[in-house]
């Protein structure tokens, strides 16, 4: 018994030095832990929020108040946001992926909004009917799009229509609920 214990170390060390560290770590995290992703993972570390969803105004006629900031996107525009957060990762407790028809190799992300979430959804849908929400991921700007309104009272899927290319896309889907669980420890 002590003997399979020691090899299995082995395997295991073998393992962290062949494939990455955050690799092993994650199907470490994820075998020995019910709640993977949340607090402490197995090596005692803090878990990182890695593809962190928030949406912020687009400001279309800046004050350059204390509010207001420039950012350049990817294609080098220039835009004003308002750095008061309207909503993030925190409202969203899963993420599916929508290939868009238009675009095989892109996809629009549907968000499984908190129960908070959907009023704040609500309310930039009314607001944001004409004007445009920016969206980030980990603080950089993605794009801009027009959040579309709830499909009734009930629905907590909401869809974010900008087309986000396969590996992003992917990586916000898988660590949705990880980022969601982070954020509310205590609504698990």
């Amino acid at each position: 018994m002590m003997k399979r214990s020691v090899i299995g170390l082995a395997m295991a060390a073998l393992m962290l030095g062949v494939c990455g560290c955050e690799i092993l770590e994650e199907a470490l995290q994820e075998s020995f832990s019910q709640d993977a992703g949340a607090g402490l993972n197995i090596f005692g570390e803090e878990y990182t929020p890695k593809y962190v969803i928030a949406f912020f105004e687009e400001v279309r006629y800046p004050r350059a108040g204390e509010l207001e900031k420039e950012i350049t996107t990817f294609d080098g525009k220039k835009i004003w946001i308002n750095t008061n957060q309207l909503m993030s990762s925190k409202h969203i407790r899963e993420v599916r992926l929508e290939q868009r028809v238009d675009q095989p190799d892109r996809y629009d992300l549907k968000l499984r909004l908190t129960e908070s979430g959907c009023r704040i959804w609500t309310l930039m849908a009314l607001k944001f009917s004409e004007e445009k929400v920016a969206l980030f991921l980990d603080n950089h700007y993605i794009g801009s799009f027009n959040p579309e309104p709830l499909a009734d009272e009930e629905a907590e899927w909401v869809a974010v229509r900008y087309p986000i290319d396969e590996v992003t896309a992917r990586g916000v889907e898988k660590y949705a609920r990880k980022n969601y669980r982070n954020y509310n420890p205590n609504k698990l």
